[in-house]
């Protein structure tokens, strides 16, 4: 019976999810990288034709490499349907949403847990403006932000690293 893979063609097609469990592993073999990022099980992996497997391999390596800080902020995105917005004024950000978001940014195993600090559903839009639900930190919330594209992550990490580099020049 012939197998089918997907394999990503850029980093938005990678879930944090994804990108958590690969850096869980210390040193990830091709096989797993492959695994992982194409969502098979490890025995299917052994059973792609070799042609694909180079292929998954050359194409998954390449997008490794665009894993940086040059990833561009995303305010809004829709996942499954929703519409999520980030934090449209983080001068107005709660004393426990920036206590939760600096806890969990600082490693990519909470980094789930900051996202859904950082991006909540979309309650109300007026011209370019827009409102996101109250922070209650759900674990449903929780698990569909482990579900988002991994571009819009490390764009908001950007964000953050500039903001807190750019900052003490500005003070």
């Amino acid at each position: 019976m012939k197998k089918s893979i997907t394999i990503p063609s850029e980093v938005g097609e990678i879930t944090l999810e994804q990108y958590q469990r690969l850096l869980e592993i210390e040193e990830p073999t091709d096989e797993q990288l492959v695994s992982i990022l194409c969502r098979i099980e490890p025995q299917d992996v052994l059973e792609l034709p070799s042609k694909v497997y180079d292929k998954a391999l050359e194409v998954l390596s390449n997008i490794l490499l665009q894993i940086d800080d040059s990833q561009k902020h995303v305010l809004r995105f829709k996942h499954n349907g929703t519409d999520y917005g980030m934090i449209p004024n983080l001068d107005d950000i709660s004393y426990g949403e920036n206590k939760d978001l600096i806890g969990y940014l600082q490693d990519w195993k909470t980094m789930h847990l900051a996202m859904s600090v950082l991006y909540r559903p979309v309650v109300d839009t007026s011209f370019k403006t827009y409102s996101i639900e109250k922070y209650v930190g759900t674990k449903e919330h929780r698990d569909i932000m482990a579900k988002m594209p991994l571009n819009i992550v490390l764009g908001a990490q950007s964000f953050f690293s500039a903001l807190t580099r750019d900052l003490p020049k500005c003070i």
